[in-house]
């Protein structure tokens, strides 16, 4: 574990701060003034995330027990989010942080199953053995109604970010059949 330490007056800054980015991305504002209550330390930051996160993943099969899948979606998406948050800046315990962060990973792809359209993984080899990963998400039709034709738009996320987050974009390109 990291011996990096700070003190209330910096985790209530990184709450207040970070919440429109938050909520933007799907996490709950209620949700988050629950979180606010949670935290007390730095320590506590991704451990109060990922039990959130665990609440929504729970929700999410639930509804997929029932067959309600665009709540399953919901859920699953949230609980990428709330793992994601939890653990992107978080460098307390690396382990805890990785554990968190694979658990949002597997909760956004469980979400995606059920996207419209769904998400697909894809994996691209690089030179040095490693591989960059990415969601493809290909509508029905394209602009013209050729999907084919269809333009392409690839976003990257930056340093504190992940695909999983930018996902919430997806959605405008797609209603325009991109």
């Amino acid at each position: 574990a990291d011996d990096i330490e700070h003190d209330d007056e910096f985790v209530r800054e990184c709450l207040e701060g970070w919440t429109p980015r938050f909520v933007k991305h799907g996490l709950d504002y209620n949700d988050l003034q629950r979180l606010k209550d949670q935290i007390d330390s730095w320590a506590d930051w991704c451990p109060a995330f990922e039990e959130l996160g665990d609440d929504h993943y729970s929700l999410g099969e639930s509804a997929m027990e029932d067959g309600r899948t665009e709540s399953a979606r919901m859920h699953f998406r949230d609980a990428a989010m709330c793992y994601h948050f939890g653990s992107y800046v978080w460098h307390v315990d690396d382990d805890v942080r990785d554990e968190t962060h694979q658990k949002g990973v597997e909760a956004f792809r469980r979400a995606g199953e059920h996207m419209d359209p769904p998400v697909q993984r894809i994996e691209a080899p690089m030179g040095d053995g490693g591989q960059v990963v990415g969601n493809l998400r290909v509508p029905e039709n394209g602009p013209g109604g050729d999907v084919g034709e269809s333009p392409v738009v690839v976003t990257l996320p930056g340093l504190d970010s992940i695909k999983e987050e930018l996902s919430t974009y997806d959605q405008y390109f797609h209603e325009r059949g991109i």
